[in-house]
């Protein structure tokens, strides 16, 4: 996400700068005004994509499961002594023909020139996150970078074990999704006609579910260049207004306060935003640039809001549970575990167990709602295929019954 620098300030208080993260210009001047700041500058200085396009479209191709065995790999090269260069040239060599291999050996140059390697890895913005590159710089500059970029690996990991298994949770119901759709079209595009030209020679009124299908399938056969132009025109204008900051807040709102999905996005964002911020607290970054590269990691606007508010109100020493305990987002569990990690000096360690803890009960509520929606979908596609098939055989029945 692109990271933009302000200057602003605060009624009653001195000018100060920072940096925040936003989609464009437009959406962190907006957020900064809500924040309730008096801006005086607001420029970009970038983040939102490598320097280099060719850089961009070789970190697509490589897959998250292949940073996280670079990651463990060179966590343990670094614990058996080798230095950072030698342990980069040998995985460099070790991955030969690989899409890795030259996003590799461009960091191994980089670190060959004194470039360090959170620098070089913030070149690849698509590859390793923000919070990968700040774990990494706060490693080198505590002195544990093999013990950080081995928790690196170790979230990694659970990260894909988390999608792997929400992948095959919705796997069923997307394909009854597949095979119905598949069906009506067959039903619609080749035996529908068929039974057009049968009904216009009967000559009798026909069945009013008979009447609905044939208008249906006749407007079909007509205009259907209008309607897959019309229905194409609304989710390009759906997909245009979801992308403006009070469209998408209103659609992060909503979401929250859904059946089934409420609970499945707010216990994802929790669960993200604790694993992110004990990572990078654990890894010795501060806590204010601790919570702003946690917010980048979020996609519901009400949980970036409140950790705006929260970072605003730890940059004025009010403590980090605390402010929490008046935000709605966040639950009285979230509230006690951060608590009595600030006052245990365990922080890190409990917003882990926090992770844990709704990384499973996310899992519990996605099969929850996939063991609904399996039945429901069959029930819907179900309902309007019977509705075709009926359609089509009661003028069939009313002629047999005419004949006779």
């Amino acid at each position: 996400m692109p990271t933009f620098a302000y200057k602003a300030r605060r009624p009653g208080t001195d000018v100060f700068a920072d940096v925040i993260e936003a989609s464009d210009r437009n959406e962190a001047v907006a957020r900064l005004k809500r924040m309730g700041l008096f801006l005086l500058s607001v420029e970009s200085v970038g983040g939102g994509a490598a320097d280099d396009p060719a850089s961009g479209r070789l970190s697509r191709r490589i897959s998250r499961e292949s940073v996280a065995v670079l990651t463990s790999q060179l966590a343990s090269l670094l614990k058996a002594g080798l230095p950072l260069a030698s342990a980069l040239r040998s995985l460099h060599q070790q991955m030969k023909g690989s899409p890795l291999a030259q996003v590799l050996q461009k960091i191994e140059q980089d670190v060959s020139e004194s470039t360090t390697l959170s620098e070089s890895v913030a070149r690849f913005p698509y590859l390793f996150p923000r919070a990968y590159s700040a774990a990494i710089r706060a490693g080198e500059e505590s002195g544990r970078l093999a013990e950080v970029l081995a928790r690196l690996a170790g979230n990694l990991k659970k990260e894909m074990e988390i999608r792997g298994r929400i992948r095959g949770a919705l796997a069923y119901p997307v394909f009854l999704c597949v095979l119905g759709g598949l069906t009506l079209v067959v039903l619609l595009t080749f035996v529908i006609p068929r039974f057009t030209r049968l009904f216009a020679t009967m000559g009798e009124q026909l069945p009013l579910p008979t009447r609905i299908l044939l208008a249906f399938s006749d407007t079909m056969d007509r205009f259907w260049p209008a309607v897959l132009g019309g229905l194409t025109a609304g989710v390009v204008c759906c997909v245009l207004a979801a992308r403006r900051e009070a469209v998408r807040s209103v659609i992060d709102r909503w979401a929250l306060r859904l059946p089934y999905v409420g609970p499945i996005v707010g216990r994802s964002e929790i669960a993200r935003f604790a694993r992110t911020l004990s990572e990078l607290l654990g890894s010795g970054v501060s806590i204010l640039n601790s919570l702003r590269i946690a917010r980048g990691v979020l996609g519901n606007h009400e949980f970036a809001a409140a950790v705006d508010e929260i970072r605003d109100a730890v940059s004025k020493g009010t403590p980090l549970a605390d402010i929490m305990a008046d935000l709605p987002v966040f639950t009285p569990l979230v509230v006690n575990m951060v608590a009595v990690g600030e006052q245990s000096g365990q922080l890190p360690e409990l917003l882990l167990e926090v992770a844990d803890i709704y990384e499973k009960e996310c899992e519990r509520a996605i099969h929850a709602f996939t063991t609904i929606l399996g039945p429901m979908l069959i029930v819907i596609l179900g309902g309007v295929i019977a509705f075709v098939i009926t359609a089509i055989l009661l003028p069939v029945f009313q002629a047999s019954t005419l004949a006779g």
